[in-house]
This record gives structure tokens, C-alpha cells and sequence, in this order.
């Protein structure tokens, strides 16, 4: 049951994302049932309430540190699991049950499937949109179309775009 809703919300995750992505636009009763259903984009999640105002660069570099945090930090909590696991064993004089350690190993990938599930269209969408440039006939002049106050010629991007096209390595 968890594995059917985390499929669908996976599925709903791209396809929300199509339309931005690709450019293209849905119909119009499609577009207002994605509509409907954007809080569960996890788009949302921005660090604008905490410090008053973030720049599009620290939404991205959060939105991309984060998860990978939490994936440590999962990894971490297993570690110390199976080590009280035998820290436990040894204290009560018995060997570590070979199912114990398999039964937390599988509990954790869980844990890792339903991170990875969950931020992963968000994740890429924001990294994408962060690398997407717009030049402008008129003058040649080039700015990001998710932020038109950031210049994509700048120094500051360029070290910017590098940071993102490492993560998009990363999670893709």
C-alpha cells in the first residue's frame, strides 16, 4: 500500500514538472486538477520564513544540500543501530542475529526510497530551472527565467552554475 502511494506521488512529482520543463502546456481540466494538488509538490519549502528573505541561489543550494543531509544522516542513524545491536549481543552473551542486521539494512533503504521519492522532482526541477537562461534579442544581454534580477554572464552565476551542474551530477 505505502509502495502504490509512494509510485503515485512519484508520478504526480514529474508530472507537475513536465509542463515547466518542457514548456508545453496541459488542457485546461488537467491543469487545474495539478493545480489542485500543487501542496504536495514539496515546493513549497523555502527557508523565506526563517530569515525574512533568501536569494534564488540559497533556495537551490538548500533545496539540494538538504536531502543529501538527511540521506547522511539516515546512514548515520543505521550505523549506530547495528552497533547497539552488538554492543546489545555482547552484553546478553549472544551472537548477533544475522536477521537483525538485515531487518535494520532494509528499514533504513526504506527510509532512503521514500526520501528519494519525495524530493527528487522537486530537487531536479529547481536545479534545472537554476541553469535556465533567457537572451534577450534586443540587446544580447542573458538573465535566468525563474529569477530575471540575476545576470546568467555574471561571475557570480558562473561559479553558481558550476555548484548546481555538480549537484545535477549528483542526483541524477
Amino acid at each position: 500500500m505505502v509502495h502504490n502511494f509512494l509510485h503515485r506521488w512519484s508520478t504526480f512529482q514529474i508530472i507537475s514538472t513536465v509542463s515547466w520543463n518542457l514548456g508545453v502546456a496541459y488542457p485546461d481540466p488537467f491543469t487545474g486538477f495539478i493545480s489542485s494538488l500543487s501542496f504536495l509538490r514539496l515546493d513549497f519549502l523555502s527557508l523565506d520564513c526563517v530569515s525574512g528573505s533568501t536569494s534564488f541561489y540559497q533556495k537551490v543550494y538548500v533545496a539540494s544540500i538538504a536531502p543529501i543531509g538527511l540521506a547522511l544522516i539516515n546512514v548515520i542513524v543505521l550505523g549506530v543501530r547495528r552497533s547497539a545491536a552488538v554492543i546489545s549481543s555482547r552484553f546478553s552473551r549472544m551472537e548477533t542475529d544475522d536477521s537483525v542486521q538485515s531487518a535494520l539494512f532494509t528499514q533504513h533503504a526504506f527510509i532512503f526510497l521514500v526520501l528519494t521519492y519525495g524530493v527528487l522532482p522537486p530537487v531536479a526541477m529547481s536545479q534545472f530551472q537554476a541553469i535556465d537562461c533567457v537572451e534577450l534579442s534586443h540587446d544580447g544581454s542573458v538573465f535566468l527565467r525563474s529569477d530575471t534580477s540575476i545576470n546568467c554572464k555574471s561571475q557570480e552565476y558562473e561559479a553558481f552554475r558550476i555548484a548546481v551542474g555538480f549537484f545535477i551530477f549528483i542526483y541524477q
